[in-house]
């Protein structure tokens, strides 16, 4: 608890004067403690407009060439890294509404992905439309769809948007596991992307982990009314709070075996279609 609302705060806020203040935290470190992560065994990954991957530790892990971020975790003695890429669930929204022009749901997106085997036909979406943050710290770098034929049609650009998102995502993971962020036995993914169930097993794949998701929706939200109910007294730590409240989804995505292989082999192409957009873009 970190005081009350003052009179001067109540004529800019219409709050009642007295209300009682608790300390919160950053938006990310709210996501973690709503998703009921407040140990160092399950990886994080949020999908909305952009895309996060995240991981909590007891020591403060940093990448040397800064492509990473470090903060303080909600619970005491924690801390947690952070790659937050600027591409997420934005490239299928530019897909849907710029390019299909389609007025399906995402829904119904998803399910046309699903009828497309993984790899989407030998497609590769390079997510970079908003530059990118991490894993490349690069303003300039841009998208692409690489290897297009009369062959692919739209369910194919779907599927191939959501493996590029994660495979991104992935090479963000293995900066973790370069600094030694390692031991991770699963995966809980939030954000919008996450009620895509072929979304959820792309990741499940590409990351060779199971992926859940909790019975929480609005995972922040959820974190920052933890730390007013410690604030309260009507729990004692964020983790009391996280492990009393939070539950996973009894079954998550589980990796299908021979697919992280194929995925492994994309993942060399997706690494050096950065390079070759990036030598064209002027």
């Amino acid at each position: 608890m970190v005081g009350k609302v003052t009179a001067e705060a109540v004529r800019e806020t219409g709050l009642v004067e007295g209300t009682l203040l608790a300390a919160g935290g950053a938006d990310s470190a709210m996501q973690l403690t709503g998703n009921g992560i407040v140990e160092e065994e399950t990886l994080c990954c949020n999908i909305g407009t952009a895309s996060q991957i995240l991981a909590v530790s007891k020591v403060p892990f940093y990448d040397r060439k800064l492509r990473t971020q470090t903060f303080c975790h909600s619970v005491p003695g924690l801390w947690y890294t952070q790659c937050g890429s600027l591409n997420g669930g934005n490239t299928l929204g530019w897909l849907k509404k710029d390019i299909l022009r389609t007025e399906d749901s995402y829904e119904k997106l998803s399910d046309l992905a699903e009828t497309v085997e993984l790899g989407s036909g030998g497609l590769l979406f390079l997510p970079y439309l908003a530059g990118e943050r991490t894993p490349y710290e690069d303003p300039y770098a841009r998208g692409a769809f690489l290897g297009l034929s009369l062959g692919h049609g739209q369910a194919h650009m779907v599927r191939s948007v959501m493996e590029g998102v994660a495979m991104n995502l992935r090479q963000c993971y293995d900066l973790f596991l370069d600094m030694g962020l390692v031991g991770h036995k699963s995966m809980v993914i939030s954000g919008g992307g996450s009620g895509s169930r072929v979304r959820r097993q792309i990741l499940a794949d590409v990351f060779s982990l199971p992926v859940y998701r909790t019975t929480v929706r609005e995972e922040a939200c959820t974190g920052a009314a933890f730390m007013a109910a410690v604030a309260l007294g009507w729990f004692s730590t964020a983790r009391e709070a996280a492990e009393s409240l939070v539950k996973r989804e009894e079954e998550p995505a589980r990796p299908i075996e021979g697919h992280w292989e194929i995925y492994e082999e994309m993942r060399e192409r997706f690494a050096g279609g950065y390079e070759a957009v990036r030598f064209l873009n002027p």
